[in-house]
């Protein structure tokens, strides 16, 4: 389907083409095989923005080839007078000559072209000339021994329709035309001109045809354009000679209105297709090692990952027994009752107060200094222990240590990266010091979360009721017993005598100590459980932050990898957008 016939039509489309190439070039501008051909890619990318803004309505036409190929005569040809010089000295052409229909807007085409300013010359086509309103450009010849000459021709070349290369016999071996002409012949539109054909045998004009012919299609890859051999000179008083009527038609053919929009998109096609080969290139050199990274960034940071939850986890069983002792005073506090009084009875507060029960009878005041120094000791340990506990500082490894793993396990990932874009933390691969910002992170949120919550909803948990009458109650039995039985005795004077008491404090002491050490067991259990608790808290916020630093580079790569194929397809996407089939 051909659904574009206007120049208009032809710059919209363009426009919203060059727009998803710009994104697709910049997500990929970093990769170092694209940065390699940056200078191919800036010329290629304006040569596509000349479509956009070429959208006169005259066509523009260069004639280039060789010295003494013919082209002045044939432009005189065309024009169907003398409008330019023709001579036997060569370079006949030795700066542009623009012959333009009177008035035409050529600000576009010669702005900033190298070299002296070019020869503008105002035509009016006569009415028996075989061409109308069109530009045609006299290139200097393209194997000159000026550099600069073939400099220009390439630049007129990026700013024309149509190419035409005119040849003779002498000049088609010539390779400096031919690797200038290969350059566009995919990106202009093309017509193949053997000139002087009149100097020509049959048997010598039909060699040389095939050898054009096979040069065009084979090493220029224009296949579409057309190959004529004529003699522009014998034209010019000579409409009927071979191939000129032939000439006349495919140039007129190429730039009638509505087929110049066609001549414009297969132009902006052509570098489409010149672009998608650059960056199939670029896709074969980078985009195995573009696949491989994620999984290889993937793998060293959950090697790394593990490698850190296992070392918290030896730090955090470095901390049981604190976190026993924490554990064992907040249950005590949430205690009301005969069972707390033993649990906080324990330590050097029960040390104390034996001894100064030891030394009540032979010195109470010493007896008490022991049992508040005592009690004052526990109390400070306490203190201590709890504030050391609330730091989560030492749980994680050395800063040294984490570089070192980091290094260790990642250490491909960052030479990949290094090769593909020159930096080791390219394509969102992270830094040492993200991840252990991260893992710094985690292992505060589980161990804030641990002191903060889990330690006392434990706590609060080991104190109900259901925990704490089976303990209190026997207590409060036999304390109520002991009462009843000295309430009697006072009433009848059978008194129940010291032993009686005696003995009833060691039961009560040793349910107690037996309570005690039970409710022991099940809190060294608890704390082990949150010791757990918080090394799986820590790893599973860890696992979740690193998922995010894979997922980026993931999200990274993955884009690269679209836009490089979507680049090295970019003629096929383009041809089927613009030719809508």
């Amino acid at each position: 389907m051909d659904h574009l016939t206007t120049a208009a039509d032809v710059r919209r489309v363009l426009g919203a083409l060059r727009r998803e190439f710009d994104g697709d070039l910049e997500r990929v501008r970093d990769l170092v095989d694209v940065r390699a051909r940056e200078a191919e890619i800036e010329e290629l990318t304006g040569d596509l923005d000349a479509q956009l803004e070429r959208v006169q309505g005259a066509a523009v036409i260069t004639l280039v080839g060789s010295t003494g190929a013919g082209k002045s005569t044939l432009l005189n040809a065309l024009v169907g007078r003398d409008v330019a010089r023709e001579g036997e000295s060569r370079p006949t052409t030795t700066a542009p000559v623009i012959y333009r229909p009177r008035d035409a807007d050529l600000a576009d085409l010669v702005d900033g072209l190298p070299g002296a300013p070019p020869e503008i010359v105002d035509y009016d086509p006569t009415a028996g000339g075989p061409w109308r309103e069109q530009i045609l450009i006299d290139a200097p010849d393209t194997n000159s021994v000026e550099a600069l000459h073939r400099d220009v021709v390439q630049a007129l070349a990026a700013r024309s329709d149509v190419l035409v290369v005119v040849t003779h016999r002498q000049s088609i071996a010539e390779l400096s035309s031919v690797a200038f002409v290969e350059a566009f012949a995919q990106r202009r539109g093309l017509l193949v001109v053997l000139n002087r054909a009149d100097e020509l045998t049959e048997g010598a004009r039909a060699d040389l045809l095939g050898q054009l012919t096979d040069i065009t299609r084979e090493r220029w890859g224009a296949s579409d354009a057309a190959v004529i051999a004529t003699s522009a000179k014998r034209a010019r008083n000579q409409p009927e000679t071979a191939g000129w009527s032939e000439l006349c038609d495919e140039l007129q053919t190429l730039v009638r209105s509505g087929r110049l929009s066609r001549v414009r998109r297969h132009n902006a096609l052509g570098t489409a297709a010149t672009l998608a080969a650059l960056f199939g290139e670029v896709q074969a050199e980078t985009g195995q090692g573009l696949v491989e990274l994620e999984p290889s960034v993937r793998t060293g940071i959950e090697r790394w990952r593990v490698g850190v939850v296992s070392e918290v986890g030896e730090r955090l069983e470095l901390r049981r027994g604190s976190l026993r002792a924490l554990l064992w005073n907040e249950t005590a506090r949430n205690w009301d009752g005969p069972g707390g009084w033993a649990l906080r009875a324990g330590g050097l507060s029960a040390l104390g107060l034996g001894t100064g029960a030891a030394l009540a009878r032979r010195n109470p005041l010493l007896a008490a200094g022991a049992a508040v120094g005592a009690l004052a000791a526990d109390k400070a340990r306490d203190v201590a222990r709890r504030k050391g506990f609330a730091e989560s500082a030492g749980l994680l490894p050395e800063p040294g240590e984490l570089e070192s793993a980091y290094r260790t396990e990642l250490g491909p990932a960052r030479l990949a990266a290094l090769r593909l874009t020159e930096d080791a933390e390219g394509l969102g691969v992270p830094s040492a010091a993200d991840l252990a910002e991260s893992a710094a992170q985690s292992v505060t949120d589980a161990w804030n979360r641990l002191v903060e919550r889990d330690l006392l909803s434990a706590a609060a948990r080991a104190a109900r009721w259901f925990v704490r009458w089976p303990v209190d109650l026997p207590v409060y039995a036999l304390g109520g017993w002991i009462v009843w039985r000295a309430a009697r005795g006072f009433y009848s004077g059978d008194y129940v005598g010291l032993d009686f008491l005696v003995n009833a404090a060691l039961v009560l002491g040793a349910w107690l100590l037996v309570a005690r050490g039970l409710v022991r067991l099940v809190l060294s259990g608890r704390g082990q459980g949150l010791l757990e608790g918080a090394r799986s808290h820590a790893a599973s916020e860890l696992a979740t932050a690193t998922e995010r630093d894979a997922q980026h580079v993931s999200e990274e790569v993955g884009g690269r990898v679209e836009s490089l194929e979507r680049l090295s397809r970019l003629d096929a996407r383009w041809r089927e957008r613009i030719l809508g089939g």
